[in-house]
């Protein structure tokens, strides 16, 4: 069971990756990419980072966009607004995570979805059976993936 130090950190250590591995990524694609890394690390024996819930536009974490906020406040994440929305940089080069397998998660989530489509990502995350089950404004319970 992680404290809850470690799992800011490993929190931070995750997106800090993704980010620097994209180079810059848009909200929507880092929140389902960072979807996609904890139903990954949930199905090799870790716990989520993140609480999610269905919002009307699929899996969502406010947890995501205070992390966000927190990394931009202390200049290792910046972000500009384009005409899509933000979109936001790693101020790092390249982010090392301490665990390897974690690290070996997330580059496979990113290489995997990180430069589809937008609108391909989408329907794929939507697709998922715990997405399409999960209510409106209620949580995902991604430990549950296990338990089939």
């Amino acid at each position: 069971m992680r404290n809850p130090v470690e799992l800011v950190k490993l929190r931070i250590d995750v997106m800090l990756r993704v980010l620097s591995k994209l180079g810059k990524c848009g909200r929507t694609r880092l929140m389902k990419l960072l979807y996609l890394i904890d139903r990954e690390l949930v199905l090799n024996g870790y716990k989520p980072l993140f609480s999610w819930m269905l919002w009307w536009y699929g899996p969502f974490s406010r947890e995501v966009l205070d992390l966000l906020d927190a990394l931009e406040a202390i200049g290792l994440v910046r972000s500009m607004n384009s005409k899509r929305g933000k979109i936001y940089i790693a101020e790092v080069k390249e982010h090392i995570l301490s665990d390897k397998k974690i690290q070996d998660i997330v580059d496979k989530v990113v290489h995997e979805w990180g430069d589809k489509k937008l609108q391909n990502l989408l329907r794929y995350v939507y697709s998922l059976d715990e997405v399409k089950k999960a209510h409106p404004l209620k949580a995902i319970d991604l430990t549950k993936l296990c338990q089939h």
